[in-house]
């Protein structure tokens, strides 16, 4: 499983309801887990806003800048438009009303409504959030595919042995898809075929960190630190996938391998017995 793509929501204070109006319409797809969203809204006392702006933006996958005669003079959200464009954060502005916005730089990106159709235009106020809505749903769907059809080339280029392309290619998918947990626990498994230990812990780390459930991950990275003779490390990892698949044959296995080292031979024994066990079933 992997975490939710992560909208950030621009808007100027005047437009508050409004964008309690978008959150609103787009509850279906957060709980769907697909997205997320952020806005200052979620800004818990005591932090400095301006880091909690900043960091969240910097996490997000798209920003849904809402387009008024307000948001347009305001010069905290075109500081967020600025910060979004060199991150590669998708921008979508949503129109809310008539103004000036095809002279301002959202004129280069599709926005929503359809053909600019401002949300105050719309006969039925529900109608114009519902397109939005459907807009923001087809982009998030064609990203996820689009980052699924590199990730399954990825695994293929790895199969046959081009590791290189391989990591290159699971670097395109997580591109994609930033929040993409197996792309980076197999482009771990591709660094540690390659040797590059260091780099395997630190994808099969972000791996665990977008998936803190992800028994893979915690089996790989186990072996790597195995590999590097930090026998604690890996003794936690292998522990960390058998307390989440108790069935885990491999991290029964593997856990045994550092008992035997530690010269703690009982525990060895128990493990293996475990792992014939289940391997059994």
């Amino acid at each position: 499983m992997n975490k939710p793509l992560k909208v950030f929501i621009s808007y100027a204070h005047k437009d508050t309801e409004s964008k309690d109006k978008l959150i609103n319409a787009l509850n279906v797809l957060g709980s769907e887990g697909i997205i997320e969203t952020w806005d200052e809204s979620k800004i818990q006392p005591g932090e400095r806003w301006r880091d909690a702006i900043s960091n969240n933006l910097a996490d997000s996958d798209m920003l849904l800048y809402l387009v008024s005669a307000d948001s347009l003079a305001s010069e905290y959200t075109n500081k967020e438009l600025a910060a979004a464009l060199p991150k590669d954060i998708r921008v979508i502005p949503v129109i809310l009303e008539q103004c000036d916005w095809r002279n301002h730089e959202l004129s280069g990106f599709q926005v929503l409504p359809d053909q600019g159709k401002p949300i105050s235009e719309w006969d039925s106020e529900s109608a114009g959030w519902q397109n939005v809505v459907e807009g923001v749903r087809e982009v998030v769907a064609k990203t996820l595919s689009q980052a699924e059809l590199a990730f399954q080339r990825s695994n293929l280029l790895a199969m046959i042995g081009l590791q290189d392309e391989a990591i290159e290619a699971y670097s395109d998918s997580i591109k994609l898809n930033p929040n993409y947990a197996d792309a980076y626990n197999n482009r771990g498994r591709t660094y540690a075929d390659k040797g590059d230990l260091n780099s395997a812990i630190r994808e099969f780390t972000k791996a665990i960190e977008l998936n803190p459930n992800f028994a893979d991950a915690y089996n790989n990275r186990g072996s790597a630190y195995y590999i590097k003779d930090e026998l604690d490390n890996a003794l936690a990892d292998f522990t960390s996938a058998i307390a989440i698949k108790p069935d885990f044959v491999l991290a029964y296995d593997n856990r045994a391998k550092v008992w035997f080292l530690r010269q703690e031979l009982e525990k060895a024994v128990l493990d293996l017995a475990s792992a014939l066990a289940r391997s059994s079933v």
